[in-house]
């Protein structure tokens, strides 16, 4: 087989959002391929077979029995480099997810291997970023296989955040003029001085997990790993600024079992939102700053805290925050939905207290130009807030009158995402007038 066409065809599986309908044929024919291969081509055929498993949503545990043998003689093999066996800790950590009862045999000794190789190759930094994710994945469907090993994993991935990645000041130019190029490439071999920046973007999103995971156990570190997320936020990586973000959202049901109070957080990432011009940065935030609102309460917001986030969404909807506009007084489609789950995140969190200091005139305010927009989209997401303030205070009937009608406006033949947000718009109106 050619190397190419390998690699061709994993990116291609890789990208798709959905596995081949045909996928467990194509996972034999690739198993097939290591009858007649050099070494040089075992990663290839891994990766590929990892791609294939990705968006495999059904538990399978034919699957794990059918792969096991070549994954873990790829792990004792002399033949194999650390890349292949970066590779084959991957697919291991795929595999969780849908054989979680078969991965059980091989969990332990599969650890035991993990650790003593972050020990041994702390400067490979592809290598590490395999395994940490691959014990992201275990950590979700076997937490108490992971338990035994934090006091080696958690202090070995602490150092290697605190590695500098920053680039060189006397670099920062080029390293500006491909900062656009960083996003969406995880399959993809990154230019070696990416690659500790995506170990380290692993490295955080997985102790994040091992936090929400092991909530009692991480507790100790809980404010080590949050000093990090909010450090990286500040990184020139936007890879890393994400990860960050994402690493929040990851961690926070486990910051509330340990009942860490996170309402500094909702300080640093509005700030950040205000400061960055990245959109996909942006989206991240807005998402961090809805799950971290969503599991606030109205009593533990200070006046000031109330007025910071009032003022980002007056800013975001009032044209202030450029960077969430395409164009002049267009909404950015790629923002509009982080930007609406934070917003209704608020609202819901906010409660009847909505009707206090007329704070509902103040989002119609900036939300009804919104109204004039050309996308229907943006008009459908203006309705589901307005929904969910009538909600929250079935007092406001002009409010939900006008959430119904607007959505009665929208609904379209040939919008299927925004028909969508128009049904669970008017599930919020029907909820409430049956109330």
């Amino acid at each position: 087989q050619e190397p190419r066409a390998l690699q061709t065809l994993d990116k291609v599986i890789y990208r798709s959002d959905q596995p081949p309908s045909d996928y467990i044929e194509l996972l034999s024919e690739l198993s097939s391929l290591f009858e007649d291969c050099s070494p040089e081509q075992y990663s290839s055929i891994i990766s590929c077979m990892t791609s294939v498993i990705v968006n495999v949503t059904e538990i399978n545990e034919e699957i794990y029995a059918s792969m096991r043998t070549i994954l873990v003689d790829l792990l004792s093999s002399d033949k194999s480099d650390s890349f292949t066996q970066s590779k084959v800790f991957s697919c291991f950590g795929q595999l969780s997810k849908i054989s979680p009862l078969s991965i059980q045999q091989d969990a332990p000794e599969l650890l035991n291997q993990m650790i003593e190789c972050i020990q041994n190759n702390r400067e490979d930094p592809a290598f590490n970023e395999s395994i940490a994710e691959c014990i992201q994945n275990l950590v979700k469907v076997i937490p108490s296989f992971i338990q035994p090993h934090l006091q080696s994993i958690v202090p070995s991935f602490m150092e290697l955040l605190s590695y500098e990645t920053e680039p060189d000041p006397e670099n920062e130019g080029e390293n500006n003029e491909n900062q656009a190029e960083e996003e969406g490439n995880e399959n993809d071999d990154g230019e070696e001085s990416d690659l500790p920046i995506l170990m380290q973007c692993s490295i955080l999103k997985c102790l994040a997990e091992l936090v929400t995971d092991l909530p009692s156990d991480m507790a100790e570190i809980i404010p080590n790993i949050v000093e990090a997320a909010c450090h990286f936020l500040e990184h020139s990586s936007c890879d890393l600024q994400s990860s960050a973000a994402k690493s929040i959202i990851l961690m926070n049901d486990g910051l509330q079992t340990a009942t860490y109070d996170t309402s500094h957080l909702i300080s640093v990432i509005i700030k950040k939102i205000f400061k960055s011009p990245n959109t996909n940065v942006i989206c991240e935030l807005f998402y961090a700053l809805g799950t971290l609102i969503g599991s606030s309460t109205f009593e533990s917001f200070s006046e000031k805290r109330l007025g910071q986030i009032m003022n980002l969404f007056e800013s975001s909807f009032n044209g202030t925050l450029e960077a969430v506009y395409s164009g002049p007084k267009v909404l950015d489609q790629d923002v509009l939905n982080p930007l609406f789950f934070s917003l209704r995140m608020f609202i819901l969190t906010l409660g009847n207290n909505i009707e206090s200091n007329s704070l509902s005139d103040h989002f119609i305010s900036f939300l009804c130009p919104h109204l004039d927009s050309k996308k229907n989209m943006v008009k459908a997401y203006v309705a589901n807030i307005y929904a969910t303030m009538f909600f929250v205070a079935p007092s406001l009937q002009q409010i939900g009158a006008s959430a119904r009608d607007i959505c009665f406006r929208t609904m379209t033949k040939s919008n299927e995402s925004v028909n969508n947000i128009i049904i669970s718009t008017l599930n919020y109106i029907i909820n409430t007038d049956s109330g």
